[in-house]
């Protein structure tokens, strides 16, 4: 129990220090965050990078370093894992490998391929996690059953090939996407939110049913909070204020 309360410590810490650093390399030019603080955000993702008590925490520890510029130590690390990987965590060390190779095209699209084979293959286990890594990276190939599973499939599965379609910038492919925020079950609504939150941008219409979304569930409803963070992420500087009709008013609880 103590192991797992230091885990999830560790795992808070890192998303934290992520959030930190990269606020950091935006407003660095300002003076907003110090460089004290920057240097313990970097030291903590590297403390995740290294923790082998939960796959997952290092994954996330390596994106956050490979996002703000870090690149020492992290392809290393996953490189040294490819090959005994397994089911359960090739995906990750493969999403890893790519980032880190996002400069050099071949070994980029290496893994992309990689990646996408896993989920084509219909018997493979890890399915989920390969088209929802296709969506992160910003795969947009309208393969046959990606096309397929963005109707047939369902839940999760369903939001995230539509994710992938939508990557392609066609407003027709967002806004199959983000109909699902006027669905009632909370794993499609959520799992549309969580996505939409990684766009660069969203149109209008597309912003305005996270708004929709988001004002129509109870604070507490699962999943909300995807929907929430991505309109707050999208959200002008006017309607970020906290006001009786800002974004922040509906973020928060009511």
């Amino acid at each position: 129990m103590f192991q797992r309360s230091k885990s999830i410590i560790l795992i808070i810490s890192i998303i934290v220090s992520a959030i930190i650093v990269t606020i950091f390399s935006a407003w660095a030019a300002d003076g907003s965050l110090s460089e004290s603080r920057r240097e313990r955000c970097v030291k903590i993702l590297y403390q995740g990078l290294d923790h082998d008590g939960y796959f997952w925490t290092s994954v996330h520890a390596a994106e956050a370093l490979l996002w703000n510029g870090y690149f020492d130590g992290v392809k290393e690390k996953f490189a040294a894992m490819e090959d005994n990987a397994g089911a359960r965590h090739r995906i990750g060390v493969w999403r890893v490998l790519a980032r880190a190779n996002i400069k050099n095209p071949v070994e980029y699209h290496k893994y992309l391929n990689l990646i996408s084979a896993a989920f084509v293959n219909s018997q493979s286990p890890d399915r989920l996690h390969a088209i929802e890594t296709l969506g992160k990276l910003g795969f947009s190939k309208q393969l046959p059953e990606i096309v397929h599973a963005s109707n047939k499939e369902k839940e999760e599965v369903k939001v995230y090939a539509r994710w992938v379609l939508a990557n392609d910038g066609d407003p027709e492919n967002e806004d199959a996407l983000s109909e699902l925020l006027s669905s009632e079950n909370s794993k499609l609504y959520g799992t549309a939110g969580y996505a939409l939150r990684f766009f660069d941008n969203v149109q209008p219409r597309t912003f305005s049913l996270l708004e929709q979304c988001a004002a129509r569930l109870p604070f507490n409803a699962e999943n909300r909070i995807y929907v929430s963070s991505a309109m707050y992420v999208h959200a002008s500087p006017e309607k970020k204020r906290t006001g009786k009709k800002g974004t922040a008013k509906i973020c928060r609880r009511k």
